[in-house]
């Protein structure tokens, strides 16, 4: 009996999710994307150490594949939420969309790596729990606002660990993907979204004269 292996096309048309503005040739090039960007970031993480350059270059297109196809989905819940983190990261921001691009991927991995520190992350045991306790009892979590800081201004915290050169470079590379998808992929809109009170209503019809 001969084993059929499904096409690769056939198997991107049957992962697609219904109702996405992505055509199947798109969600292949999402998918190369996100993969490849995660086995390099994990690559960096498990052997070299979070802060490795090309394992930040990896979370960066994870997470513009994520951000693409998460904006390619109907007006739900997970593309609202989206559009809260695309508001707080991208849009009107200075540097432009890409840099807002590359500024969250510094945060998720930051966040990403503390969950997965053997010492006092996720496989740490109670004092994990305890931690996650105090911070929602507080409100607010220490370090997630240090990884936000950073993140802010990550050209001078790669400047200062690993020089002009590779900060180039990665920037590069970064603005490369993110020309590159926005001309073979939709994206979302990475422009500030006007406010209530900028867009301009349309003038009340002239009220018709009372009757004598």
């Amino acid at each position: 009996m001969k084993l059929r292996v499904p096409h690769f096309d056939t198997l991107a048309r049957t992962l697609a999710p219904s109702g996405s503005s992505l055509a199947r040739e798109h969600w292949i090039i999402v998918g190369v994307g996100f993969v490849s960007g995660l086995l390099l970031w994990l690559f960096g993480l498990l052997f070299i150490g979070p802060r490795w350059v090309p394992g930040a270059f990896g979370m960066f297109v994870m997470v513009h594949a994520g951000i693409v196809s998460v904006g390619s989905l109907p007006d739900e819940w997970i593309s609202r939420r989206l559009d809260a983190v695309l508001d707080r990261w991208v849009r009107g921001k200075r540097g432009g969309a890409c840099y807002g691009i590359v500024a969250f991927s510094m945060f998720v991995g930051s966040e990403l790596s503390d969950l997965f520190d053997p010492r006092d992350g996720l496989l740490s045991g109670w004092s994990f729990v305890e931690d996650q306790v105090w911070e929602h009892v507080i409100g607010f979590s220490a370090g997630s606002i240090t990884h936000m800081i950073s993140a802010a201004i990550w050209p001078w915290q790669m400047l200062a660990q690993s020089g002009a050169l590779v900060t180039a470079i990665f920037a590069g590379c970064c603005w490369g993907v993110y020309s590159l998808a926005r001309v073979w992929l939709p994206s979302p809109r990475f422009e500030a979204l006007p406010k209530a009170a900028d867009v301009a209503t349309p003038p009340a019809p002239p009220s018709e004269p009372d009757a004598p």
